[in-house]
């Protein structure tokens, strides 16, 4: 080890990570948990699902996909709010063994080509709203798509021999499960399991692949970092990071698998957050820095009983001193940046 002055080093224990695919870990945590815990909560539409019905949507799903011809070698492609079937949709990719790739809620029809085109995504999962932004895409030439996934459908959806609902996927494999998970084979240390990609708005698209091993490491530390906090009594997890984007496709399968009751949000508001906390007995509370000022000034601050809250995560930016300092004096929470 380098004894060079120039070089800090922590003494915090560093964290053992699992030599696990990200599949084998979910399927371990969640077999440790009771199957009638309730893990969401969509706080727009009061829709709720445990993990028992968690684990049996996702294999139903994973075994459908699998009839209708998904391989290995298959990339899923992700648009849509945070929603309880999405959230679904992502724990079938990771059942399955298979990269996910999101996209960013703030992608439109030129984003969603090349991010398609680039990562050569062959099935694409969206929810109704959505599947606009994929008309220039599926009607070039230059793209590998087998079918669509419609998730979050209304009665008067359109479906094509290109498309399936989520409903559909639901019934070709009720009652079905995958002989294993992961399904397809994994190698943790070389395979991907998130790729996120940039819009190539302002040059060609750039790629962050995320191994298993390094989606662990996210997963373990945030477990240790909360360790305490998720003995006993069962944390109600309030999470607006989207889907779309690195933090929500991490953050809320990780906190399903701590045992949280986790809410989410599949059109946020301020308002709609802050909301739920008295609605649902919110203990923590995932922020961005822009929100903080909430709390102490402005219509909201004192609109909703808070008094459940115990920890509040913030992260993506830095967060102000003297607004962190105000929240820790008024609610007498925990408070920690990421």
């Amino acid at each position: 080890m380098s004894s060079d002055p120039r070089v800090l080093r922590s003494n915090i224990p560093v964290v053992d990570i699992p030599e696990l695919t990200v599949g084998e870990y979910v399927r371990n945590k969640l077999s440790h948990l009771d199957p009638e815990l309730i893990c969401l909560i969509d706080a727009n539409t009061d829709e709720q699902i445990t993990i028992g019905h968690l684990k049996r949507l996702s294999h139903s799903i994973a075994v459908a996909l699998i009839n209708r011809g998904v391989t290995k070698t298959d990339r899923l492609v992700y648009s849509g709010q945070n929603t309880i079937q999405h959230t679904v949709l992502r724990f079938v990719a990771i059942f399955l063994g298979l990269p996910i790739c999101p996209l960013s809620p703030t992608f439109e029809a030129y984003e969603v080509e090349q991010e398609v085109t680039s990562m050569s995504a062959t099935v694409v999962l969206t929810q109704q709203q959505d599947l606009p932004k994929f008309k220039r895409v599926l009607e070039s030439d230059n793209n590998s798509i087998k079918f669509v996934v419609i998730f979050n459908a209304t009665c008067d959806t359109h479906v094509s021999e290109k498309h399936v609902t989520y409903e559909q996927l639901v019934d070709e494999g009720r009652d079905q499960t995958l002989i294993t998970i992961p399904y397809f084979p994994v190698d943790h240390n070389v395979d991907p399991c998130l790729l996120i990609h940039t819009s190539g708005s302002t040059g060609r698209p750039k790629c962050v692949i995320l191994k298993h091993a390094s989606i662990l490491r996210f997963y373990s530390e945030l477990g240790h970092a909360f360790h305490k906090e998720f003995q006993g009594t069962p944390q109600v997890v309030s999470v607006l990071n989207p889907l779309g984007h690195i933090g929500g496709s991490q953050l809320v399968p990780s906190f399903i698998c701590l045992g949280a009751k986790q809410v989410i949000y599949s059109e946020f508001t301020v308002d709609l957050q802050f909301g739920s906390v008295e609605r649902y007995g919110v203990t923590f509370m995932v922020i961005f820095p822009s929100i903080g000022d909430n709390f102490i000034e402005g219509e909201l601050c004192n609109k909703y009983d808070l008094s459940s809250l115990k920890i509040i995560l913030t992260g993506g930016a830095h967060f102000p001193a003297h607004i962190a300092r105000a929240i820790i004096n008024k609610y007498h929470v925990s408070f920690r940046e990421s």
